[in-house]
């Protein structure tokens, strides 16, 4: 705990935030130089690609009628946050299916009141704190990727809640994601 200047108490790792790679938000970088040069793994075998897709909307948070844009079946709304190939996945943290802003930025666990990055930061998992409210930036990946940290989902459909999934969907999301752990 440290005294803040008008004498309050704070938790003082609650004041580190990530280090952010690249240029500052709401600064124009072309989309070829935006894609993060990792290697993610999709799907089935593992297949090398660029890098995740950079957020839908550019690095900036969603409006309430861009949220309604990501309301669909497409049952791959966001991509997985996964080590490289050939670099040790120690864990693999599954949501059930991401939301809609999570969907907007194409981060996870992204909505700014989601208690998911500053529980990974106080658990000790992360050495900072993240802010995915805008999408995850490559510095932010490869702290993960650091840490063998994946993150993916049980079902890939965004919804505004999970309990509009299907029990269909929940058990055929729980069949690929029990088929792809070996591959993980």
């Amino acid at each position: 705990m440290q005294a803040a200047t008008d004498g309050r108490l704070v938790e003082s790792h609650m004041l580190r935030l990530c280090a952010r790679a690249g240029p500052p938000r709401g600064t124009y970088v072309p989309l070829a130089l935006r894609k993060s040069p990792r290697l993610t793994r999709q799907d089935g075998p593992m297949a090398a690609t660029t890098g995740r897709r950079p957020s839908p909307l550019g690095g900036r948070k969603p409006t309430r009628a861009d949220l309604a844009l990501f309301a669909t079946e497409n049952p791959n709304a966001i991509d997985d946050v996964l080590p490289p190939a050939g670099e040790p996945l120690r864990l693999l943290i599954v949501g059930i299916n991401p939301g809609l802003w999570t969907a907007a930025v194409n981060a996870p666990f992204a909505h700014p009141g989601n208690r998911f990055w500053p529980s990974l930061y106080k658990g000790g998992l992360t050495d900072c704190l993240v802010d995915a409210s805008a999408g995850l930036l490559p510095g932010d990946e490869a702290h993960l990727a650091d840490r063998g940290i994946g993150i993916t989902n049980l079902v890939g459909r965004a919804s505004a809640r999970a309990d509009e999934l299907s029990r269909a969907e929940l058990r055929a999301g729980g069949v690929r994601l029990v088929e792809r752990i070996p591959a993980l």
